[in-house]
């Protein structure tokens, strides 16, 4: 009779590219499972590491401070530009392609290493402060609570009810 018909049928186990696909998803589920235990040791390790913290504080060593700092913080110092060359393209006034070729580097890079490792250490200078007061939601909250309350106090007449329900 014919010739084995399975040949042409797209799931064919037996066909070439039907093995090399069955591969190629062993391999990503193999690299997946990977990538799964690295991230298993890392948070094992970082618990690791937060109960020895613990158990220094509990025996009276320094006390840590869980703050959210590290998310205000300037940029590491391992990425290229400084502060003032990121400011420019954020402002629209350079382009990013030349600050990653480097070829404008030199108009607007620092005097010394030193003075730009501090610049990434103290980015809560007054002006970060001050933009993040200015644009705190629970801050704007707060305000509006404390002008109501004003308000309210202001009135005579509220007060007046206020302070008879108070003697009720």
């Amino acid at each position: 009779m014919g010739g084995d018909l399975n040949l042409k049928k797209s799931w064919n186990p037996v066909l070439l590219k039907n093995q090399e696909r069955v591969w190629v998803e062993q391999k990503k589920a193999l690299e997946e499972r990977k990538r799964i235990d690295q991230m298993m040791r890392e948070r094992a390790e970082e618990r690791q590491i937060q109960e020895l913290e613990e158990m220094q504080e509990a025996a009276g060593g320094k006390k840590r401070l869980n703050r959210v700092d590290w998310m205000y913080s300037g940029p590491a110092a391992g990425q290229a530009g400084t502060t003032e060359e990121m400011e420019g393209y954020l402002l629209g006034k350079r382009r990013i392609d030349g600050l990653i070729k480097g070829n404008d580097n030199s108009k607007l890079e620092k005097s010394s290493g030193e003075s730009s490792f501090m610049a990434v250490q103290n980015a809560n200078n007054a002006k970060d402060i001050a933009a993040k007061i200015r644009e705190d939601p629970m801050l704007a909250i707060k305000k509006q609570e404390q002008a109501a309350y004003e308000a309210m106090m202001n009135d005579p007449t509220r007060r007046r009810e206020l302070t008879e329900g108070c003697r009720d």
